[in-house]
């Protein structure tokens, strides 16, 4: 997982998160998001600690993320995976490898 700077106490994290308090996303809930994502939780355990849907956590988080509250994160994905705009070479089949039968149509037979 990646290395996150030094954690913020509670208090500087409630003062960061001030501004983003609302009657759907209360402090506590969203401490315990910050908490929760500063942890390396997974997306569903984010959802449980808040009670929400995993989308509305994430959601919250892009914001504060946007917003320079809390740092992002290596997605734990598929990390081997190629990167966007990696050319991958198709090879054809060598002649007779591989292939399925011809239909009916194909072989010029009628029914």
């Amino acid at each position: 997982m990646s290395a996150h700077p030094r954690p913020l106490t509670d208090a500087e994290l409630s003062a960061a998160l001030a501004p983003h308090v609302n009657a759907i996303w209360p402090l506590d809930q969203l401490l315990k998001l910050c908490r929760a994502w500063n942890d390396d939780a997974p997306t569903a355990e984010l959802a449980r600690r808040t009670g929400r849907s995993r989308h509305a956590a994430l959601g919250k988080v892009q914001r504060l993320k946007a917003h320079g509250v809390i740092a992002g994160r290596e997605s734990p994905i598929n990390q081997d995976a190629p990167k966007r705009g990696t050319v991958h070479v198709i090879r054809p089949l060598p002649p007779g490898a591989g292939t399925l039968p011809l239909l009916p149509s194909e072989r010029g037979a009628h029914p």
